[in-house]
């Protein structure tokens, strides 16, 4: 309240000394006038000028959940409507999710203490037969699928939410996991609670602003039933039984924004695009022929109703009735445009151009191994290490962790964590990249592990395996021109090996 009356009284001040300068000296008044403007167009900056071209430039100073939460809904229902029936758009998600989670990121428990030993041996079992398997709630994937599940609900939806339940039918392990969409926040829960803590939006915060539960629909809100949907009953979960997964882009963002919100305009404008270019060549195939008798008398005229062309056609008309056709401009270098609006799909979308739309006619080797590094690096990697393992992997592994030592089918302990594979990126020239690292794992730039949990395999168990393989071989006495242990890259026998050799 001072700061402002202090304010008013400078404006006052300041104006009574303007009008002073102006009835006393108008062209010293006017230099002033110049020279203030020209400090202003020194400090300001372009984009905050209010120049005529920028008159329709409309931004707010709201917060994140301001924004997001008038819009959400409609976000959401255009974007799930966009993969149902825009090719890009499948598209789009198949790559981001197959770069990100592909065919599963996965654990390796830490240490090497009995516990975390078991923990491995749960997880996977014998025979690829473990929990991973049946960690479904519906029965329907692995617990690798609900990775992919999760994350391509987040980038169609905007957020999902995974749910423990403690009950397993094909596993003696009592956990289990349901991915939920966000449609089943009760967005209606909005007040104040004793203790000073409050629900906004669905989502219940303690009186130090940390989420305590959140409180959703016991069943989909959407979901049409024979019965009355207004018996929706809204539960309140604890976050010990919940998580809530989203990407957050603004610092105090409570709720994820479908990632097609950029690109949603794009894609439905190139679609009705390419079907005005379609309805045209339909158009453009239906020649037909008009006859017009022009001495018919009334009883041989032909109807006047032409409700549609058809290939091949000939019509009769009345005299003195004729058809006329708009002739629409032809839009020159569509193919350019249609390029360039899917540069900018791809661009919003997270991937590259190839990989949306499967193009590689103007494609190089180095512009590709490029665009496939700027994806990796600003887009991929971020996602896997910023949201699916801890978000996603790490919430499902400690839940996992959790339900063993409850069914006490491990050692009691303090938690061991897990270490998380992501899936191998292929090499785009196998020689020269297989060379280079094989030189950086020579000269102690990279270790043996980095190398294999590079090639998505998990080290312990890789090493385990690569030693009872040459372990079967000498016990079958085959000697391999490939083994490490007795050639060289030329073939001529090691030391150790030529050792033996003399040995012998």
């Amino acid at each position: 309240m001072k700061n402002n009356v202090f304010q008013e009284k400078v404006e006052i001040r300041n104006s009574i000394l303007e009008n002073c300068i102006n009835y006393i000296s108008p062209s010293w008044a006017l230099r002033r006038e110049i020279a203030r403007l020209s400090i202003d167009n020194v400090r300001s900056y372009n984009a905050a000028s209010s120049a005529k071209r920028l008159e329709n430039w409309n931004a707010t100073g709201a917060s994140a959940n301001s924004e997001i939460i008038p819009a959400l809904l409609k976000l959401i229902y255009r974007s799930r409507e966009l993969m149902r029936n825009e090719p890009l758009a499948v598209r789009l998600v198949n790559s981001v999710v197959g770069h990100t989670v592909g065919t599963g990121i996965r654990p390796n428990s830490n240490g090497n203490s009995k516990r975390a030993e078991m923990l491995d041996v749960l997880w996977e079992g014998e025979n690829e037969n473990g929990w991973c398997k049946y960690a479904d709630f519906d029965e329907l994937t692995t617990v690798y699928g609900l990775m992919a599940l999760a994350f391509r609900t987040v980038f169609e939806s905007g957020s999902c939410f995974l749910k423990k339940e403690r009950i397993n039918r094909n596993s003696y392990i009592p956990l289990s996991i349901r991915v939920l969409e966000p449609d089943f926040l009760d967005i209606t829960k909005d007040q104040v609670l004793l203790g000073g803590g409050r629900i906004k939006k669905g989502i219940e915060f303690d009186k130090n602003g940390h989420r305590v539960a959140y409180w959703l629909w016991d069943s989909h809100p959407g979901e049409s039933f024979f019965y009355d949907t207004r018996r929706l009953k809204s539960i309140r979960i604890p976050t010990s039984e919940i998580k809530h997964v989203f990407w957050r882009t603004r610092p105090g963002q409570d709720y994820g924004v479908p990632w097609t919100y950029v690109i949603a305009t794009l894609l439905h404008e190139l679609g009705d695009f390419v079907d005005a270019h379609l309805v045209r060549q339909k158009i453009a195939a239906c020649y037909t022929a008009f006859e017009r008798d022009m001495e018919a008398t009334e009883s041989e005229k032909m109807s006047d109703k032409l409700d549609k062309l058809i290939p091949g056609r000939i019509e009769k008309l009345p005299p003195g009735k004729t058809v006329e056709f708009s002739d629409p401009p032809i839009l020159d270098n569509a193919e350019v445009y249609e390029r360039c609006r899917k540069q900018e799909i791809a661009a919003g979308g997270g991937t590259t151009y190839e990989n949306l739309t499967c193009d590689y006619q103007y494609a190089t080797f180095s512009n590709s191994r490029m665009a496939q590094q700027e994806m990796n690096i600003s887009g991929v990697d971020q996602w896997q290490n910023f949201l699916v393992i801890p978000l996603i992997c790490e919430t499902i592994w400690d839940w996992f962790e959790e339900a063993c030592d409850v069914a006490m089918l491990i050692p009691s302990g303090d938690n061991v964590g897990a270490s998380w594979t992501v899936p191998g990126r292929p090499f785009i020239q196998p020689v020269d990249e297989t060379e280079a690292t094989k030189n950086q794992v020579r000269i102690g730039a990279k270790l043996p592990s980095q190398m294999v949990r590079e090639l998505s395999g998990d080290p312990n168990r890789h090493w385990k395996k690569y030693a009872e393989e040459f372990k079967k071989l000498d016990s079958l006495g085959i000697s391999l021109d490939c083994d490490p242990r007795k050639n060289i890259k030329t073939g001529q026998p090691t030391n150790l090996a030529a050792g033996d050799n003399k040995n012998a």
